[in-house]
């Protein structure tokens, strides 16, 4: 009878330690949505092309892209994204020609190119991992650098003016780094 009770106690124990490492989806899902989600800066644009470009047409070439976007005084604004437990919406710079439409006289202007994300997480096992997807933009790639921190790379497309006064487009990769300046629970 005690070497029952003995295996019973047994069975117990392993069942009560069993019981305490349980795997529980909803801290692992929390857990890796906690590196992504929140408010982000542009921290950098860096023109990738082999040669630097000119895009604010002031006759000095950088690679430094966000300087070079933010010297246009046309234009929208930088805000940065948002990221939230299903995705947001990730707004990368470029420059057009705001009077291109209906044929005026050049005017570099500022504008931002939206991207849709979409974060979905994947559990396996005891581990959670975040699968980020550009589905509109199969041609950007995303990379989670880090705990709040990511960047993506893309080919951009550009108007600038060039010494004559006239409009030309130019295209080149760049890659935007951007570091998350506020946490945000969603």
């Amino acid at each position: 009878m005690s070497m029952n009770r003995n295996i019973l106690l047994i069975v117990s124990m392993l069942a009560l330690c069993v019981s305490c490492e349980k795997v529980w989806e909803a801290d692992l899902r929390e857990k890796a949505l906690d590196t992504i989600r929140g408010y982000y800066e542009l921290e950098s644009a860096i023109w990738e092309g082999t040669d630097p470009v000119d895009l604010d047409g002031d006759g000095t070439a950088s690679y430094d892209y966000f300087k070079e976007w933010s010297r246009i005084p046309v234009g929208v604004g930088y805000f940065g994204p948002a990221l939230s437990n299903d995705g947001g919406y990730i707004d990368v710079p470029y420059i057009t020609d705001g009077n291109a439409s209906w044929g005026g006289p050049v005017e570099l202007t500022r504008k931002v190119l939206k991207l849709k994300v979409v974060i979905d997480v994947v559990i396996d096992g005891n581990q959670s991992r975040l699968d980020i997807s550009l589905p509109d933009n199969p041609d950007t790639l995303f990379e989670h650098t880090g705990y709040g921190e990511f960047k993506i790379s893309r080919i951009m497309t550009c108007s600038t003016q060039d010494e004559m006064g006239q409009i030309r487009e130019v295209s080149g990769p760049v890659t935007f780094r951007f570091k998350r300046t506020k946490y945000k629970i969603e």
